[in-house]
C-alpha cells in the first residue's frame, strides 16, 4: 500500500545516498591527479562535489591542466574508482535497504552522475538492490549532466 497516492515515483542518487562511495571517489581522484602529475586543489575538488563526472573531467582539464580527451579521462578515473571499489565490503548506506523495502510499492529510479547506466545497474545488482529499481539513468545519457537537472528530468520521463 502506498503511503501517499500523490507521489508517482521516487528518484535516488547512487553515490553518497545509496552507497557509501564518496571516500572512494576522493581517493580515485587523488590517484588520477597523481597519475597526471597534477597537484590536488581542495577548492577545485569542493566545486566538483555534486556534479556529474563528465563535468568534473572538464574542470580537471580546463582548470587543473589534466591532459586528455574527456571520454578517455572518464574511462581512466572510472577504472581507478572501480578498482578501489572492488576492495570494499560494505557499500550500502545504513538504512538504505530498510527504506527501499518500505517504499517498494512506488516506482523507484536511480539517477547517477558518476557511472554509465550499465555500471550503475551492475553496482545495484552487486549490492542486492537492483530488484527495487524500475529505471536507471546516467548523466552520460543527457546533454548536460549533474548539477544541471537533465538527468533527473530524463529519469522522471
Amino acid at each position: 500500500m502506498k503511503m501517499n497516492s500523490k507521489i508517482k515515483a521516487i528518484i535516488f542518487d547512487l553515490d553518497g545516498l545509496l552507497i557509501d562511495s564518496e571516500p572512494t571517489w576522493h581517493k580515485a581522484y587523488e590517484i588520477f591527479l597523481k597519475n597526471h602529475r597534477v597537484v590536488y586543489n581542495p577548492e577545485v575538488y569542493e566545486r566538483m562535489i555534486g556534479r556529474g563526472l563528465k563535468e568534473n573531467m572538464k574542470i580537471a582539464r580546463d582548470e587543473l591542466g589534466v591532459d586528455g580527451e574527456i571520454d578517455d579521462l572518464l574511462h581512466e578515473i572510472r577504472s581507478i574508482f572501480y578498482s578501489l571499489l572492488a576492495r570494499k565490503e560494505h557499500l550500502l548506506m545504513p538504512g538504505a535497504l530498510d527504506l527501499l523495502q518500505k517504499i517498494s510499492s512506488y516506482k523507484l529510479a536511480v539517477a547517477t552522475g558518476g557511472h554509465n547506466r550499465e555500471k550503475c545497474s551492475q553496482i545495484l545488482k552487486d549490492i542486492g538492490v537492483e530488484k527495487y529499481f524500475d529505471v536507471v539513468v546516467s548523466s552520460d545519457d543527457v546533454k548536460v549532466g549533474k548539477s544541471a537537472p537533465g538527468v533527473y528530468l530524463e529519469t522522471a520521463r
